[in-house]
C-alpha cells in the first residue's frame, strides 16, 4: 500500500489519484483536494468521504482511517455508518 507520496499528494494536478487498497485521492479543477475511500457494502461499491487534505487530514492519516473503515467493510458492517455515528445527534426539546 502507498503509491502516493506527500510530494506527489501536494503536487497533484485535477483528477483522482489512487493510493492502494482503495483510498484516493480526488483534486478538483479548483484544486480542492479530498480524500475518499471505496468499499463494497452488500455487494455494492461505496464512497465513503474521509476528509479534505491538508485541513481535514494528511496522507498518514488518511491511510489509517482508510485501514480502520475498511476493516469493518470486511467483517460486513456498515463503514459510512461507522465513520458517522458520532455525528448523530439525538434533538432534545
Amino acid at each position: 500500500m502507498g503509491k502516493l507520496t506527500d510530494m506527489k499528494v501536494r503536487n497533484a494536478k485535477s483528477g483522482i489519484h489512487g493510493d492502494g487498497a482503495g483510498l484516493y485521492l480526488r483534486v478538483k479543477p479548483s484544486g480542492a483536494k479530498s480524500w475518499v475511500l471505496r468499499v463494497q457494502f452488500q455487494g455494492r461499491r461505496e464512497d465513503i468521504g474521509l476528509g479534505g487534505y491538508p485541513a481535514d487530514l494528511t496522507l498518514g492519516e488518511a491511510r489509517e482511517k482508510a485501514g480502520h473503515l475498511r476493516k469493518l467493510a470486511r467483517q460486513g458492517k456498515n463503514a459510512r455508518a461507522e465513520r458517522d455515528k458520532d455525528k448523530i445527534s439525538i434533538p432534545t426539546f
